[in-house]
Parts: structure tokens; C-alpha cells; sequence
């Protein structure tokens, strides 16, 4: 930690004012406690099992990663970007920054791991 905030790591949805204002790429948990049947981008109809889903972005624009994050995190939200569909659905549990850091490494660590699958 550095003057009260996380540097980067893991750390619980309600431990968001510890997030820096640095650009990054961050991770989000989402525990969807039912199925959820949505349309997301490209992708159109999508049926999301309950479970938990980890979604990875970059937060590279205004208030840097506290900002993407805190956004994530409201209840009240226009759904603007494809993620929103999930989140208003389903309860983010755990947030993970990566202060300076890129998605495309945060997606190739995650890749790594045994029976990850990508949607």
C-alpha cells in the first residue's frame, strides 16, 4: 500500500475507496446466483449460467481505475456497455487492479489457468 490505497491485487467490492485513481486494466467477480438470458454485442442472445464470471477491462479514461470501478459497482446505471446486462443481474464480490497495467497481459494470465473458459 501506498498512502492508503492498494498499489494492485485482489480485494473486496466494499474496499473500493483503497482503489487508485491510476490508469490500469482491473478485474471484476460477478456471482450470478441464477441464470441470466441477455443479449450481449455481437454475441446476441447469451445464456449466462449461475456461477461466478470474472470480467477483465482497462480503465485508461477520467478518474482512472476508482472511477471504472466505482462504476461497475452502482445499482443505478444507464447499461451502456455490454458488462452492465451482467452486473445489474448478478453481485460483484471482488475487484482486482492492476495500476498501469494492460488487459491484454491480465487476459493472458488468466488464460493460464486450468479450465478457464473465455466468452
Amino acid at each position: 500500500m501506498v498512502s492508503g490505497q492498494i498499489v494492485g491485487g485482489w480485494l473486496s467490492s466494499e474496499k473500493i475507496d483503497l482503489v487508485t485513481q491510476d490508469l490500469g486494466a482491473y478485474g471484476i467477480l460477478i456471482r450470478l446466483d441464477r441464470r441470466l438470458i441477455t443479449t450481449i454485442g455481437s454475441l446476441g442472445g447469451v445464456t449466462l449460467s449461475s456461477g461466478s464470471y470474472l470480467y477483465l477491462g482497462s480503465a485508461y479514461g477520467y478518474g482512472g481505475l476508482r472511477a471504472r470501478l466505482r462504476r461497475h459497482l452502482r445499482v443505478k446505471k444507464s447499461l451502456h456497455w455490454h458488462i452492465d446486462r451482467v452486473t445489474a443481474q448478478g453481485k460483484i464480490t471482488n475487484l482486482f487492479v492492476s495500476p498501469h497495467g494492460l488487459e491484454c497481459g491480465l487476459v493472458r494470465e488468466v488464460l493460464r489457468v486450468p479450465g478457464c473458459l473465455l466468452y
